[in-house]
């Protein structure tokens, strides 16, 4: 996390250890989860702009960490926050690895239904690898269920499973090819066609030719994508008036339960007997300190008081 910062993930500002505890400083996302949120959507599912708003940034997400050679391997809703702007943030790479150019992962891990074919097939014994591609996987199974309302899986992820518990996947040819028309289901009934035809392309079985981060941008669904304004979070938000208050009414909520937490796991640690204390962050992110001091300039700049009145000249 030290050598990870994008607008769509959850960043490292400070951490600092002892002997007894690791303490991370990250930002402060307070809009809830995808599984949460998603849930709204079981009653009307989402449209295609709000599934486009919601992929770019997903993509943008990892196709950074990818770029730096991270593979997060546990792609699902929870591990995808929103903040109180809207915009989502990649959370939680207790599974990610940094990996060096080429190498190939031999360990099934992960959460199985967002797990690609060649994830549960992993073995050195039998040379069976993956790399970045199975986090695209998961990214399709993700969007698939926001557009559900978390309420099913794929039929290609139904399947994965049904084979695996029979014992008959095998890394042959487990699946047909995925078509557009194969997502012509009811989750999807308000996305385009290019919409659905990006959705199958991530959900294929075979990591050949499932879209990865070389061919996504490339693909129809994001021919007139800005990604500069999507890297600069300056799309438009398609998130309504009460959707908006919904935020911020768990923004308060989220805030209430997370000093709620902080205070008893702090005071668990401060009982520590002997508890050692280091003076200074092992870590501090240059982008933490520019904030601060950003912080102070603008306080600084605030408005003065009526106690204090300056002539033009002393200005």
């Amino acid at each position: 996390m030290t050598q990870l910062h994008h607008p769509y993930l959850v960043n490292l500002a400070y951490c600092k250890q002892t002997p007894q505890a690791v303490f991370l400083v990250l930002d402060l996302v307070l809009g809830g989860d995808l599984d949460h949120f998603q849930a709204r959507f079981l009653r009307s599912p989402p449209t295609d702009a709000m599934l486009h708003f919601m992929s770019a940034q997903l993509v943008s997400g990892l196709e950074y960490m990818h770029s730096v050679h991270v593979i997060h391997r546990d792609i699902k809703p929870p591990n995808v926050l929103i903040d109180e702007d809207g915009s989502l943030r990649i959370t939680d790479f207790g599974l990610s690895l940094k990996l060096k150019p080429g190498e190939r992962l031999y360990d099934r891990t992960g959460t199985r239904p967002y797990m690609a074919p060649e994830l549960h097939l992993a073995s050195r014994a039998s040379r069976r690898s993956y790399s970045f591609e199975v986090d695209w996987y998961a990214l399709g199974v993700t969007l698939w269920e926001i557009c559900a309302g978390g309420a099913s899986v794929p039929p290609p992820v139904q399947k994965t499973l049904e084979l695996m518990k029979s014992d008959s996947l095998n890394p042959g040819s487990p699946f047909d090819e995925l078509s557009a028309d194969d997502m012509l289901l009811e989750p999807l009934s308000r996305i385009s066609q290019d919409g659905r035809a990006f959705i199958a392309g991530l959900l294929q079985p075979s990591e050949v030719y499932r879209l990865s981060g070389a061919t996504i941008r490339e693909h129809p669904y994001f021919g007139e994508t800005n990604w500069a304004a999507v890297r600069a979070r300056r799309q438009a938000v398609p998130w309504d008036e009460k959707t908006r208050s919904e935020l911020a009414a768990c923004s308060i909520n989220e805030a209430f339960e997370e000093r709620r937490t902080a205070a008893q796991a702090l005071k668990s640690v401060f009982a520590m007997k002997q508890m050692e204390e280091v003076p200074f962050f092992d870590f501090v992110s240059p982008r933490a300190v520019v904030e601060e001091y950003m912080e102070n300039v603008y306080q600084l700049r605030m408005p003065v008081t009526e106690e204090f009145h300056y002539t033009t000249e002393e200005q």
